[in-house]
């Protein structure tokens, strides 16, 4: 497809000038230069150069010429109208973007008789399977349009999209399976020996989680949003920074099907607590809580300054109590991974960060490519939160209806207030084991 977009953007554009580049030169002689030339006739080609770079002059004055993607001093230089990136995965993000910038030659601006600019011409290709990395994240996600082969399923695409659709990017996928030139054995030859994984990915150009990521069955639990019912009870989980963001995951529960939908999410950084704790307190106002916010358990951490903790402070400008949910990482991941493959755990696609952070969120692995049992410790505030929230749920979600006390979470400042310092508040239950709400131990002067 690149050959023939190529060739049929050098017919249109007088004048112009096109780029195709790889990780290598080799690599495009041997196996686009072919391609490129079967859309070429030979009467439309002027001068043909092979040595040192391969380089075309048409007989409309159009070039198209070949450099290799490390060579960034040439690529800077370029005044170009077109450019097509070969196996883009291997290519560097900012050769990109760079390209991007040399799409600016006069020849693919197209005017009216009267001078006005009617059109632009101006075209970008990037040709890779769906790899990790910047044709992910900068591309494929940001598609604004997304064509595909009959046996692709984009919605994964879809789905996974963290970023604003660009408008002027079109992704078109291919599945292996559709391609009726190939040998009649080739797909099972292939997939000899091969994941399931591996074989969705790139016999079926289906989009997956990263390699080695926390949860690879993050992308089968996402679902469009829906009007989450005032009867339904919710239940938070939050984890707070400052140059990282603090993060609220808001769940809801499905007292019928026993799902927990995310519905929603905060995500702000560098900024006071009282600025997060006023915008939470407008998030979670007038909802059925089965529980308190299950925080981060170093909330209760006083600061040398006053004394004063996270949160105590958060509930005096809030009237919200965060709870000290349980961080035992590893529980908590188990605990996700097994709502989600029960299909108990449901994602909303507006849910952005969360996403982003799902689909970055990996196992540590050493310089040997040996995976750990610990994920990588960086952008995944939000994948904390989410791990309080299912570590305060029971493993049948319909319990929470059952176990609900409306009655606690009313009486809750008057207890808050009763509250003397190393109090156990289940001294104050009448059930005397802090019943639904489970306040537990806090220590408040």
């Amino acid at each position: 497809m690149g050959a023939a977009e190529i060739s049929n953007h050098a017919f249109g554009v007088a004048n112009g000038r096109s780029l195709i580049t790889a990780q290598s030169l080799q690599q495009v002689r041997e196996a686009v230069l072919p391609e490129l030339e079967k859309f070429l006739p030979p009467w439309f080609i002027l001068k043909q150069t092979k040595t040192p770079l391969p380089k075309y002059t048409l007989t409309n004055g159009h070039e198209i010429v070949v450099y290799a993607s490390n060579d960034e001093e040439k690529i800077r230089s370029l005044n170009l109208t077109a450019f097509w990136i070969i196996e883009a995965s291997g290519v560097a993000y900012n050769i990109f973007t760079q390209l991007q910038t040399r799409l600016r030659n006069r020849a693919a601006v197209v005017k009216d008789k009267a001078g006005y600019e009617i059109e632009h011409k101006f075209m970008g290709i990037v040709e890779s399977n769906p790899e990790e990395g910047w044709i992910r994240d900068e591309f494929l996600l940001r598609s604004g349009k997304i064509f595909a082969s009959k046996s692709v399923d984009t919605s994964s695409y879809d789905k996974l999209k963290t970023k604003r659709p660009e408008s002027s990017y079109h992704s078109f996928l291919s599945a292996s399976v559709d391609n009726k030139y190939l040998p009649s054995t080739f797909i099972a030859d292939t997939c000899v020996g091969k994941s399931e994984k591996w074989i969705r990915k790139y016999i079926y150009c289906y989009l997956e989680v990263k390699e080695g990521a926390v949860y690879p069955e993050f992308v089968d639990n996402i679902v469009d949003p829906f009007p989450i019912p005032s009867n339904w009870l919710r239940i938070f989980g939050f984890d707070k920074g400052w140059s990282d963001a603090t993060c609220l995951c808001c769940g809801a529960l499905d007292p019928n099907t026993g799902i927990c939908y995310i519905y929603d999410e905060y995500y702000e950084s560098q900024k006071a607590i009282t600025f997060h704790a006023r915008r939470i307190k407008e998030m979670v106002d007038g909802v059925r809580m089965y529980k308190g916010i299950q925080a981060d358990p170093s909330v209760r951490n006083r600061n040398d300054r006053d004394g004063v903790s996270y949160q105590q402070y958060f509930y005096q400008v809030s009237g919200i109590w965060l709870d000290e949910g349980n961080n035992d990482i590893q529980d908590g991941i188990d605990r996700v991974r097994d709502f989600m493959y029960l299909g108990k755990l449901k994602f909303f696609t507006s849910c952005i960060n969360l996403k982003e952070e799902a689909g970055k969120y990996v196992w540590k692995t050493d310089k040997d490519g040996i995976q750990s049992d610990d994920p990588v410790d960086r952008n995944n505030h939000l994948m904390d939160a989410l791990r309080y929230l299912c570590m305060g749920l029971p493993l049948d979600f319909k319990e929470c209806y059952n176990t609900y006390k409306p009655e606690l979470i009313l009486n809750k400042d008057t207890l808050i207030n009763r509250l003397k310092p190393d109090t156990d508040i289940s001294d104050l239950l009448s059930d005397g084991e802090g019943g639904a709400y489970g306040i537990g131990m806090y220590n408040l002067n």
